[in-house]
Parts: C-alpha cells; sequence; structure tokens
C-alpha cells in the first residue's frame, strides 16, 4: 500500500517547527545605560547588589601635589652631519597637534625632553610657565629631576583638567613614551582617602565612580598622592563625596568606551 501525503500535509507538520526553532528568547535589558561619563542604574535589578557604596574618608596632613606624566618629544642631533641643530623625536606628530606644541619655541637643545601631565580644573590659575617640577620615573620617586613648565594650555569647555608642558634640560635618557611622576612644589594639597579597589586605571590615568545621585554615577578623573596595600590618598574628590568602594571594576570596559571616545587624555600605547 502506498502512502500518500499532500503538500498541505507537510507544511502542517513542518511549519509549527520552524516557528519553534526561530522563536528567539527575550532580551534582558541592560543593567544600566551609558551616557558621557555618566552611569544611571535600571533600578530593582540584581546588579545593585555587587556594588558597594563608600563615604571618602578625609586626612589631616596635606603636600605637594603630584600627578603622573609621559614624555613627548627628545631633542636629537640632526641626522645628516652636514647640518646643524637639533632634529625632534615625538611620540606622535597628531599628539603633538592636539597639544599645539611648536617645538621651535621651548629654547632647546640637543638633550632637551618634552613631557605632559594633566592637572584637575581647579589648580588652572595656580601653575606658571616657568615654575619648577620635580620628576622621576614612574614608581622610582626616590631619583627625581628639576623641570621647568614650558606651555599651559587652555582648560577646554565641559573639561575636568587642563594639559601642562614641562621640559627637562638634560634628558637624553628620557624617551618618548616613558612614563613618569610629576610632582608640584608650589601646590599644597589636602587629599581624601578611598579604598584602593575603588580606583579604576585607565591609560596613564586613575579614576573613581562617584555617585551624584541613589542610581546615578559618575566617572571621574583622580590623582593619586600617596597610597597603600588597601588605600590610597586622593586628589579629585570633596570630602562630602561617595564613590562605588566594590564592583567598580564592573564598570572597567564602559570607562574605556569613555576615554577612546573623547581621544584626549595622555597618549596611550598600543
Amino acid at each position: 500500500m502506498k502512502l500518500k501525503i499532500s503538500l498541505k500535509t507537510i507544511s502542517i507538520l513542518i511549519f509549527p517547527a520552524l516557528v519553534s526553532c526561530t522563536k528567539s528568547e527575550p532580551v534582558t535589558p541592560a543593567p544600566y545605560k551609558v551616557e558621557g561619563n555618566l552611569i544611571t542604574l535600571r533600578e530593582g535589578t540584581p546588579f545593585q547588589k555587587h556594588l558597594e557604596i563608600q563615604k571618602v574618608q578625609t586626612v589631616k596632613n596635606g603636600e605637594g601635589l603630584g600627578t603622573v606624566g609621559q614624555m613627548i618629544a627628545l631633542a636629537n642631533p640632526p641626522g645628516d652631519l652636514a647640518h646643524t641643530g637639533i632634529a625632534w623625536t615625538e611620540l606622535d606628530p597628531d599628539f603633538s597637534k592636539i597639544l599645539k606644541l611648536n617645538l621651535n619655541s621651548f629654547g632647546a637643545s640637543v638633550g632637551t625632553a618634552l613631557g605632559v601631565t594633566s592637572l584637575p580644573a581647579e589648580y588652572r590659575g595656580q601653575v606658571k610657565v616657568g615654575e619648577t617640577v620635580e620628576v622621576s620615573r614612574y614608581g622610582l620617586k626616590k631619583s627625581s629631576q628639576k623641570g621647568v613648565i614650558v606651555q599651559i594650555n587652555a582648560l577646554k569647555e565641559k573639561e575636568d583638567s587642563f594639559k601642562v608642558i614641562f621640559k627637562l634640560g638634560q634628558g637624553q635618557d628620557w624617551y618618548p613614551g616613558t612614563n613618569c611622576e610629576v610632582k608640584y612644589p608650589l601646590l599644597f594639597v589636602k587629599p581624601v582617602q578611598v579604598p584602593t579597589t575603588a580606583i579604576l586605571h585607565e591609560g596613564l590615568q586613575e579614576y573613581v565612580i562617584k555617585r551624584i545621585a541613589p542610581l546615578q554615577f559618575q566617572m571621574v578623573g583622580i590623582i593619586i598622592v600617596n597610597e597603600s596595600s588597601d588605600m590610597a590618598q586622593v586628589v579629585g574628590l570633596k570630602a562630602e563625596d561617595s564613590v562605588v568602594a566594590s564592583g567598580a571594576i564592573l564598570f572597567k570596559p564602559e570607562l574605556h568606551n569613555f576615554i577612546q571616545d573623547r581621544k584626549e587624555g595622555l597618549h596611550v600605547l598600543q
């Protein structure tokens, strides 16, 4: 006996199976949304249980402000012996343009090195061209070299920091890309204290996630003044501020995207 199956019968059998295979799973909404440097949590999500918020602690003693910087240019002898003067080696010519560097305006000679660092906006009127800074290799504060501020860039609208260019007269060993620590002896600051777990490192800058409303947070650049194994004294926060003390690392991808979108700050080597 031959079994006859019509096209209609086949469609009745197969079509529901196809529908069930292609049916998409419901999409779970993200636990937060990001707009610029602002993070807004969605109310009632389990994500909030992973975040511990703490108020910053005040510190009694103050000290000279220190920041992290990077060397960006070095004056070398000209490659052609028939010529005199200097030939600049730059970390990134495009980055030099962003900083509006005029390399011929600094009275440089062979061995002169230029570096850049950032300062919080509140110090914009407190530093001057010609002032001395102390420059040491990153992580080696015991050995420092005197530098001079040669350029202070304008504070851009809606920015929380500005760039300072400094010069080392005997900087032949300070190759472009070298990370450094820059201390401003004349800038006396009173830091606050936060747990080291609250600090996120991106490029050559440190950040914290500051709470500005019950469900809203802001990615804020800070400067570490002093640090122990579990606590850090920082500049860039006020005594009444609260930060994400535990769970801040969950926002690291958002911080990375924010910095990349701005395409500013210190040059980040890939």
